[in-house]
């Protein structure tokens, strides 16, 4: 199948779903955008450090604050939001500010427009939350959606979107990259296993968006995913009451165990060519010497490095400030000759977004995105014990490909696709649970026996 097909395909579902977010009840609206989030129609030749996509300016920032003024008719809680999002205002605040003296001043306010619609996504969801939109039938509905969408376009139109022409080819992906997808698999993962009430779709659901994620590649997302259902049946149980939480969690953990070899097995028996072989390789292999022979992970490893060089070197000041927002191109430029900071995405070279953010943003806004993260652990923790909210339960289980993601990749930029989707509807989902186990249980949020 020609690519180039596909590309042209992906354009005019994007300019369709667009029309449907903005012309369609609230309701709908907001689970079109949802897809519309997966669905990337600048392609990999955008010189992002140049110039402004105009399809990424209406995907990232003028449909989401459509969307939200369109949503805040409906009642909320919005005063009640919770102490982790004031800290994510002060963070953006910060940003915007180290904006002032950087010398890459286009693609800083790029930043702050990504950080702008993380912050709108949040409250359209919470809205979404509170007013019923979001529960398990909706994501079940999203779920068989995207599959759908991503067995065309992987196995039927060419894999235009996941890996054309490279060694790691037909990675399981929909009009986006696969490691973008990775992390909204497993959030409706999560959400159907939690939130849908019908025995039978929230099975069939599940097994499906499982073989996505393990098709998918994305190795940080597959840990996750294991370390997820762990925490997902464990917190099931303790909300249930069970009197024997401790033999059977050993036996999930048996079985987690069990089911993770077996699933590695597949991949590297029927997909030889998959990035989670490829790591199995280097760990298993006579001659290799562990991850940092994978070539992705080598070449993070070489950034940490030389980040961590110039912070060593820096003075009190500029320790404390940063050296301004999109800034750490610069590093990648004496690393990759081919790196142009002319052209390329100077948002997207650290692959650690806490080592971004003491680089760029100092010991501030290191502190501020460190508080932040915490903050939403410590939440969601004291809500699940003291209520046994679902929603914090979701939160706990996708923590730990949270973590993973700001520590490997670059999540701080992924408000416009499917991953920093996400992530706002984690954070949301954690925030409506504060308003109490009874109005959860009146909207039908509970976990089904």
């Amino acid at each position: 199948m020609n690519l180039s097909f596909a590309r042209q395909l992906a354009t005019v579902v994007f300019w369709i779903l667009c029309g449907l977010v903005v012309f369609l009840p609230p309701r709908w609206a907001t689970l079109a955008y949802l897809m519309l989030a997966q669905v990337d129609i600048t392609g990999p030749d955008f010189e992002s450090a140049s110039m402004v996509g105009f399809a990424n300016i209406i995907k990232i920032v003028v449909l989401p604050t459509l969307l939200y003024l369109r949503v805040r008719k409906t009642p909320s809680h919005e005063a009640q939001q919770p102490a982790f999002f004031k800290i994510w205002l002060l963070f953006v605040g910060y940003v915007a500010i180290a904006s002032v003296w950087t010398q890459f001043h286009l693609q800083a306010f790029k930043m702050v427009g990504f950080l702008y619609a993380y912050t709108l996504l949040f409250l359209i969801f919470v809205r979404g939350w509170e007013a019923g939109w979001l529960n398990g039938k909706s994501f079940t509905r999203v779920a068989w959606v995207t599959i759908i969408v991503g067995t065309i376009q992987t196995y039927m139109l060419g894999d235009a979107f996941g890996s054309p022409g490279d060694e790691y080819s037909k990675l399981f992906t929909t009009f986006t990259g696969a490691q973008a997808l990775a992390p909204f698999l497993l959030a409706l993962l999560i959400f159907v296993y939690i939130y849908e009430e019908r025995r039978f779709w929230k099975i069939i659901t599940c097994m499906g968006l499982f073989v996505a994620i393990v098709l998918d590649g994305s190795r940080y997302v597959l840990g996750a995913t294991a370390l997820g259902f762990f925490i997902m049946v464990a917190g099931h149980l303790i909300i249930k009451r069970n009197k024997h939480v401790f033999r059977i969690v050993t036996a999930t953990l048996l079985c987690t165990v069990l089911l993770g070899g077996v699933t590695l097995w597949a991949v590297i028996k029927y997909f030889p060519r998959s990035r989670i072989n490829e790591v199995s390789e280097a760990v298993a292999s006579p001659g290799g010497g562990g991850v940092e022979d994978v070539a992705d992970f080598a070449w993070r490893l070489l950034m940490y490095q030389e980040v961590i060089h110039d912070l060593q070197n820096r003075k009190l000041g500029l320790l404390l400030v940063g050296s301004g927002t999109s800034s750490a191109t610069v590093v990648r430029s004496r690393l990759d000759y081919w790196h142009d900071q002319d052209v390329s995405d100077a948002n997207r070279v650290v692959h650690n977004e806490f080592l971004r953010s003491l680089y760029e943003w100092g010991f501030c806004g290191f502190t501020l995105l460190t508080v932040f993260v915490v903050a939403i652990f410590k939440n969601s923790l004291k809500i699940f014990f003291r209520t046994r909210s679902p929603g914090a339960l979701a939160c706990l289980a996708f923590f730990p490909a949270l973590l993973f993601g700001l520590s490997i990749e670059n999540v701080l930029v992924g408000s416009g696709a499917p991953d920093g989707v996400g992530y706002a509807l984690i954070a949301s989902c954690l925030a409506i649970s504060q308003i109490g186990p009874q109005e959860e249980t009146q909207r039908g949020e509970t976990i089904s026996a």
